[in-house]
C-alpha cells in the first residue's frame, strides 16, 4: 500500500555505469518496495542503468544539459511535487540540491551522500574544470552542507576524511555503506560469459571493473600485468568506458601487450566475468566505497585491492578478505598476482552479505524518514 505520507526525490544528474549510480538505482527500487512514493530526477533520462529501473519508481527529466542550469527546474520541480524528502549523492549534487531546496523555500528534509575521498575527488575535479576552484567548492560546501538535515558518508574513512575537510564534528556525519549484495547477484554471476578468451580454461584471467580514468590506476595495473606476463601465461580483462581509453590503449599497444589485454567496454553483465575469472584487481588510486570489492566477493572470486583511501581496508577488514598493497606500486602489484594465482582460496560469500541492499536500505529509511525507532548502521 502507498503511503502517501512518505514521497522522496532522488537527485542524480544522469544514470551513466558508476558507483553512485548503482547505489541510487539499489535505494529507490528499494524503498518503492515499501510503499514510498518514490521519484528519480535526472538531468535527461539517460544512461546505460536505465533498464534497471524498477517500473514503480518515477522517472523525471529535468531537460537540462548541465547541472547549475537545471537549478530553476529543480526549484520548480520541489514546489510542484513537493517532497517530503530529497536524498542526492556526490559533491557538487549535493551543493546544488541543497542550494534549491533553500530558495524554493520547500519544508523539505535533505539528505546528502558522499561516495568519495572529498579532498582528493574536490582538487582532481578543479584540476578537470579551471574554471571552478577548489576553494570555491570548498567554501559552497561549508556554507551549505551545514544546512543539511543529514550527511551521509559510505565508509568510516571517507567519514573522516569529510569531517577534517570542512571542520566538522565526525558525529554529525552518519556512516551507511553502499547497498551492494544481493541474491540476484548470485544468479547474474552464472549467467553465460560472451567472451572467446573464458573458453581456455589453461590461461588465468585477472579482472578490473571500473570506470577508465585516472582515479583507478588502471595504467599501474597494465605495467603490473606486462611484469607477470614476463614470468607466466595470463590474460588481463578490464571492464569499462572513460576518458583515459585512448591513453591505456597506447600503453597496451607500447607494451606489446594487444594479443593479452582486452578492453571490452561496459558490458552489460559484469559479474558473469567476475565469477569465471581467476583473480579479481582493484588498482584505484581513491575510492569512496569500492562496490566491485563486494561483488567479486559475492562472486567467490580472489581480490588484491590497493590500499587506498577510503573503502577497500574497511570491506576486506584490513586484508582478511583479500590483499591490500601500495597505491600506485607496479612491482608489488605484479608479485601479489603471481602469488595468489598460484593459490587456493577460501569463499567469502558470508562477507558480502553484511553489504546487503536490505541492511543499507534500512538504514537509509530510518534517516530519510526518522520517525521510524531502527538504528542506523
Amino acid at each position: 500500500m502507498i503511503d502517501k505520507k512518505k514521497h522522496i526525490c532522488l537527485f542524480i544528474p544522469t544514470l551513466d555505469v558508476g558507483g553512485a549510480e548503482a547505489v541510487i538505482i539499489n535505494i529507490a527500487n528499494w524503498l518503492v518496495t515499501k510503499g514510498i512514493i518514490v521519484d528519480l530526477v535526472l538531468l535527461r533520462k539517460q544512461g546505460a542503468m536505465l533498464d534497471r529501473i524498477s517500473p514503480d519508481v518515477n522517472l523525471v527529466s529535468l531537460n537540462s544539459n548541465r547541472l547549475l542550469t537545471s537549478i530553476p527546474k529543480l526549484v520548480n520541480y520541489l514546489r510542484s511535487r513537493k517532497p517530503s524528502v530529497i536524498l542526492s549523492a556526490t559533491t557538487l549534487v549535493n551543493i546544488v540540491t541543497i542550494f534549491a531546496s533553500l530558495i524554493s523555500f520547500s519544508k523539505i528534509r535533505v539528505v546528502v551522500t558522499e561516495v568519495s575521498n572529498v579532498c582528493t575527488s574536490v582538487k582532481e575535479y578543479s584540476k578537470i574544470h579551471p574554471t571552478v576552484s577548489e576553494f570555491i567548492i570548498k567554501f559552497l560546501m561549508k556554507i551549505l552542507y551545514k544546512k543539511a538535515s543529514v550527511i551521509i558518508a559510505v565508509s568510516k574513512g571517507s567519514g573522516k576524511s569529510l569531517s577534517e575537510y570542512l571542520k566538522i564534528d565526525i558525529n554529525d556525519i552518519c556512516v551507511i555503506y553502499n547497498p551492494v549484495y544481493s541474491k540476484n547477484i548470485i544468479k547474474l554471476s552464472r549467467s553465460p560469459v560472451h567472451h572467446p578468451w573464458f573458453s581456455n580454461k589453461n590461461i588465468p584471467i585477472i579482472l578490473a571493473v571500473g570506470r577508465l580514468c585516472k582515479a583507478k590506476g588502471f595504467d599501474t595495473l597494465i605495467d603490473a600485468f606486462y611484469r607477470v606476463r614476463e614470468n607466466r601465461s595470463a590474460r588481463l580483462i578490464i571492464l569499462g568506458e572513460g576518458d583515459c581509453r585512448r591513453e591505456l590503449e597506447i600503453k597496451i599497444s607500447y607494451l606489446n601487450l594487444d594479443n593479452d589485454v582486452s578492453l571490452p567496454g561496459h558490458v552489460d553483465n559484469p559479474l558473469a566475468y567476475m565469477r569465471n575469472s581467476s583473480l579479481f584487481v582493484l588498482s584505484s588510486r581513491r575510492e569512496g566505497f569500492g562496490n566491485v570489492l563486494v561483488e567479486a566477493l559475492a562472486c567467490e572470486t580472489p581480490i588484491i585491492s590497493t590500499n587506498c583511501l577510503h573503502g577497500p581496508s574497511e570491506i576486506l577488514e584490513n586484508g582478511r578478505w583479500g590483499r591490500l598493497i601500495e597505491v600506485d606500486n607496479p612491482q608489488e602489484l605484479a608479485k601479489s598476482i603471481i602469488e595468489e594465482l598460484d593459490k587456493d582460496h577460501e569463499a567469502y560469500l558470508d562477507r558480502a552479505k553484511e553489504f546487503s541492499i536490505d541492511v543499507a536500505c534500512e538504514s537509509y529509511h530510518s534517516v530519510c524518514f526518522p520517525d521510524r525507532t531502527n538504528n542506523i548502521a
